[in-house]
């Protein structure tokens, strides 16, 4: 489907198969029409000419065809993550639903319907590929990437207007979203709201770095230690308001960064 942020959004490879992730009309529908469409990520095979055997690894709701995510990164054992993201459906602290153009929606806030919206999945692809929920929390997202050297998985999250954010994310990972973006002691956060299902298994962290105004972070890397190992111990991040590449020094066990002007930490 067209429209939005919709169409095919992330393509991996891992364990010698293709992951696709897109949005795609219901059949007999052949225009954008988001409350006949999903977004789904399916397993290939690649046989030097074309993708074959497609295998339905997870197929969601479609709920609005903006905060799609969609990014895919490989793990260092062949696991895949892939993010969703809020599709504009909010809660209120107290659980009411704020309705845009479509139902309600699940992000760090309780509520009884859950679309499984503003989350990092994960896929193990060596076990029947399993889907485990990693992340929750996430507004939308442009960016994920797995270090090389750690196995530890970094995403860049957009904001609404202030502190898109740069994020260690490890398994139990809690973005805050909605009721926190950027450092919670900026933000005012209620952490008593904060109370998500299942919220057990999650805990909030604070970003590893966050821009005050926006600048819609896009892409995430680390480089190729065989092409630029001057920058072994650096981390990228594109951002799209200001057509900027950043540079991410990272401090000695690469989960944060070490900057020159200490006005920045």
């Amino acid at each position: 489907i067209f429209g939005g942020e919709a169409g095919l959004l992330g393509i991996a490879f891992a364990s010698n198969h293709i992951y696709l992730y897109f949005t795609e009309s219901l059949p007999g529908y052949d225009k954008y029409d988001h409350e006949n469409s999903k977004t789904v990520v399916y397993q290939y095979d690649w046989n030097g000419k074309k993708l074959t055997n497609p295998i339905l690894i997870k197929e969601l709701p479609l709920l609005n065809a903006s905060h799609v995510g969609g990014v895919i990164a490989t793990g260092l054992n062949n696991e895949v993550y892939f993010i969703r993201g809020d599709q504009w459906q909010y809660t209120t602290p107290s659980g009411d639903v704020i309705t845009y153009d479509v139902g309600s929606a699940f992000q760090s806030i309780p509520i009884d319907t859950i679309y499984e919206t503003g989350r990092i999945f994960k896929v193990d692809t060596e076990s029947n590929n399993s889907v485990e929920l990693f992340a929750i929390g996430i507004r939308n997202s442009f960016g994920l990437t797995v270090d090389p050297v750690t196995g530890y998985l970094w995403d860049t999250e957009n904001s609404q207007l202030r502190f898109d954010e740069i994020n260690l994310v490890k398994s139990g990972f809690d973005s805050g979203w909605i009721n926190v973006m950027g450092p919670a002691d900026r933000v005012d956060a209620n952490f008593n709201t904060l109370s998500p299902k299942p919220s057990k298994n999650f805990t909030y962290s604070d970003p590893e770095f966050s821009w005050y105004k926006a600048v819609a972070p896009t892409a995430i890397a680390f480089p190729d230690n065989d092409n630029f190992r001057k920058y072994s111990d650096s981390l990228f991040v594109g951002a799209f308001n200001t057509g900027t590449i950043y540079n991410f020094k990272l401090n000695s066990d690469r989960t944060g960064f070490v900057f020159s002007n200490p006005d920045l930490s």
